[in-house]
């Protein structure tokens, strides 16, 4: 179930949850990363989720045993404070990436460990504990290189924050 958060004091918290997370429209926050260790993996994301991504999360978030996340809307370009409970279905996830198409937002635990930052700029950010990471991202040096690939293919003006979005992946391939 997709449901719209309407009640003042919930809406307050998932906006907390978002400034908490990120550092504006497609930066995670240094606090929030050093806080939590997790680790960040940059993808390709002309449409915010495919459906066999939409399958990955469901099964990356069943196997950290989350059942909901919260959506936040992190636009600058819409004025009203939105966000949505989603089960983590697929077909669930698939109906929030739809309903928030053509926006930024973060799709976050409830903890805020574990989060998915989808950006207008065609790429998203997945980010938590390296279990997760991986169980949604699959193999990681692979997915870096895809991104590094596309961000390469992109015109300067572009191309200047896809590298910094890379610069969450130096990990990648490391000891760390």
């Amino acid at each position: 179930m997709i449901q719209q958060v309407t009640g003042h004091a919930e809406l307050r918290q998932a906006h907390g949850l978002r400034r908490r997370i990120t550092h504006g429209q497609t930066d995670l926050s240094s606090d929030w990363l050093a806080e939590t260790d997790a680790k960040v993996l940059a993808q390709e994301s002309g449409r915010h989720l495919e459906s066999d991504e939409a399958l990955a999360l469901a099964d990356a978030c069943a196997s950290a045993g989350i059942s909901q996340l919260v959506a936040i809307v992190n636009d600058p370009l819409v004025v009203d404070d939105i966000a949505y409970l989603v089960d983590t279905t697929a077909d669930d996830l698939t109906q929030a990436s739809r309903e928030l198409t053509g926006m930024n937002f973060v799709l976050a635990d409830e903890a805020g460990t574990r989060c998915l930052l989808f950006t207008t700029d065609d790429f998203k950010l997945i980010a938590g504990p390296l279990p997760f990471v991986t169980r949604f991202a699959g193999d990681l040096i692979g997915a870096r290189d895809d991104f590094l690939a596309f961000a390469a293919d992109q015109l300067a003006d572009h191309r200047a924050i896809l590298e910094e979005a890379a610069s969450y992946m130096d990990w990648v391939g490391g000891d760390r």
